[in-house]
C-alpha cells in the first residue's frame, strides 16, 4: 500500500529502532527482568534488554516463538508487497502476499507488519517489541514501521 493510503507505513533500519524495554510475552521473561532497573522510563531499560538478548545462545532464542520466522524473507516481502500495491486497504498486500510461497510462521511474520504495525512511541516502541528484538537478533537490515 502506497504511501498516504490509510495504512501510512514507512521502510526503516531495523539496527534505528530502539531496543524492546519489556517482552512481557518472552519465555524469557524472569531474566530480563532481573536485570532490568526499576525506573518509570522505558529508555532506561533498553541497554539491559539489549545485553540480555544478545547474551543468550541459539537455543535459548529459538525457544521464543518471535524468533522462529525468518524475519529476514517476512520483512523483504512485506516491503515488496506494500510498495507494488496500488491500493488504499489491504486487499492488494493481502493478495500479494498470497501468492509468495512462505512457512506460516513466516507468512505470520510478514503480515503482521500490516496487521499490528510497528510503532515507535517517543524514545521507545509503542507496539512490536517482541518482532524488534527478533529482527535485531537475527540481523534484519529493514522492515515496515507505522508513520
Amino acid at each position: 500500500m502506497p504511501r498516504g493510503s490509510r495504512f501510512p507505513l514507512y521502510v526503516a533500519d531495523v539496527a534505528s529502532l530502539p531496543w524492546p524495554h519489556g517482552l512481557f510475552r518472552c519465555p524469557h521473561k524472569h531474566v530480563f527482568d532481573a536485570s532490568i532497573p526499576d525506573s518509570d522510563r522505558p529508555e532506561d531499560s533498553q541497554p539491559h534488554v539489549e545485553a540480555v538478548a544478545r547474551s543468550f545462545s541459539k537455543a535459548q532464542v529459538g525457544r521464543c516463538p518471535y524468533h522462529r520466522p525468518d524475519w529476514n524473507i517476512a520483512a523483504e516481502v512485506a516491503i515488496t508487497c506494500w510498495q507494488e500495491a496500488r491500493g488504499d486497504d489491504l486487499s492488494d498486500v493481502g493478495e500479494a502476499l498470497s501468492q509468495v510461497d512462505l512457512s506460516e510462521e513466516t507468512r505470520w511474520a510478514a503480515e503482521s507488519f500490516f496487521i499490528e504495525p510497528i510503532w515507535i512511541n517517543g524514545p521507545s516502541l509503542g507496539n512490536g517489541q517482541h518482532r524488534v528484538c527478533a529482527m535485531k537478533l537475527a540481523g534484519v537490515p529493514r522492515c515496515l514501521v507505522e508513520e
